[in-house]
């Protein structure tokens, strides 16, 4: 992969290119630690990850029109962002959560147990976008 960029602004450019797997049997996507803060930031997350990598963040804060851009050399992927974003916690326990509308949870979160941790994991949420031939 060659680069991930939130409204046209790339996030941490200089750690790209990097490996990029597809796993349909997970549902978030997964991303070093280096990129991850550089999407959180442009989101304006403020939270702490959790012990999944995954923040929360207020609703208010993302842009309706906001967009998501994954490249792959000259191929470019582009989504609204809200489809990488829930209104639950996608690691938290049936007991251990409840919806609220003025917290969001980003799906793109920090690779702390999936993979090479340098190495990115894109689930089901980024799948789900495209049409694929294996």
């Amino acid at each position: 992969m060659d680069g991930i960029s939130i409204n046209e602004t790339s996030a941490a450019s200089t750690k790209f290119p990097l490996d990029a797997v597809f796993d349909t049997a997970v549902t978030m996507s997964y991303v070093p630690k280096s990129v991850a803060q550089a999407l959180n930031a442009q989101i304006g997350n403020t939270s702490v990850p959790d012990e999944h990598g995954q923040v929360n963040f207020s609703c208010s804060a993302m842009g309706e029109n906001s967009t998501i851009e994954f490249k792959f050399g000259e191929l470019k992927f582009q989504f609204y962002l809200s489809q990488f974003v829930s209104q639950q916690s996608d690691t938290a326990t049936n007991d251990g959560w409840w919806s609220d509308e003025e917290t969001c949870y980003f799906t793109i979160c920090e690779n702390v147990h999936l993979q090479d941790e340098g190495s990115i994991v894109l689930g089901s949420n980024f799948l789900s976008n495209i049409y694929a031939v294996f």
